[in-house]
């Protein structure tokens, strides 16, 4: 017999075994009963333990199937500072790199007249036909200068040294596995006076009654299939201390109301490279 036709009958027999022994009489002697607690409870234990794997090897593609359905709310959340951010202060123009681009919630921003050319970075390749539709459905000229690419933000090897005027980043660095690699990789696709526009959630002031919160449910925020986001970390910080940057006017903070509290300190900026 195919051992997969016969994985099913196993588990109904199984079952079967477990509800017959939980009707028995209460004349059963008390070991038999302590018995029967026991296997009950490490049946109990592997379906956990089971389910546990299970869900974190499938965590990458709930993530690709989540994120769609939930982009939209998020984006419009943070309309008025996104358009703010990439209109009056971010001059998204010549050559453009945006790593992280999802479903292509920023599309919408990029002015086809000054976008020389757009390369959109994704990790995730379930979502890069989303990508597709996205900038299709946006303009013909976008889509004629416009290149998906995977690999993580980390290691941008498909993009040649000093080859973009401007790399834009939204709700990413929360979720790399090492914020300071992906910054300096964008230090090194900028050309000189190139611009990096970015909008992040991160950690609330440190003493905070809300940065005690974040620090409190991390690990279990973490665990969530958010692509490994994370809300307590100092995105803001890690962006000013970066040699070879300079801030452009002042850095915006505010609140994003589209999501738990935990996770609305929010900062959005401008910075340019600078020769150092």
């Amino acid at each position: 017999m195919d051992p997969r036709k016969s994985f099913p009958k196993k588990i109904k027999d199984l079952f079967q075994v477990l509800l017959a022994e939980g009707c028995r009489t209460s004349s059963d002697s008390a070991v038999e009963r302590k018995i029967r607690m026991m296997l009950f409870a490490a049946y109990l234990l592997v379906g956990i333990l089971c389910a546990t794997v299970i869900y974190f090897l499938t965590r990458p593609c709930l993530f690709s199937l989540i994120w769609p359905l939930v982009s939209d709310d998020v984006d419009k959340g943070l309309a008025r500072e996104k358009l703010a951010l990439f209109r009056d202060k971010g001059e998204i123009k010549g050559d453009v790199l945006e790593i992280g681009a999802g479903v292509g919630a920023n599309v919408k921003y990029y002015d086809p007249a000054k976008v020389t050319s757009l390369i959109l970075n994704e990790p995730c390749v379930r979502m890069h036909k989303n990508l597709r539709d996205v900038v299709s459905s946006a303009s013909p000229a976008l889509l004629a200068c416009t290149k998906i690419i995977g690999g993580g933000a980390e290691d941008l090897k498909n993009i040649k040294t000093k080859s973009v005027d401007v790399v834009v980043c939204t709700l990413v660095l929360c979720s790399v596995a090492d914020p300071v690699q992906v910054l300096q990789e964008v230090q090194r696709v900028l050309r000189d006076g190139g611009r990096f526009v970015f909008m992040e959630h991160v950690a609330a002031p440190k003493g905070t009654n809300l940065r005690s919160r974040q620090d409190f449910w991390n690990p279990c925020w973490t665990c969530l299939p958010l692509d490994g986001c994370r809300v307590n970390v100092e995105t803001d910080k890690m962006i000013e201390r970066m040699k070879g940057f300079v801030v452009v006017g002042e850095m915006q903070r505010f609140e994003d109301d589209s999501g738990p509290r935990i996770a609305a300190p929010t900062v959005a900026g401008v910075v340019r490279t600078v020769n150092t």
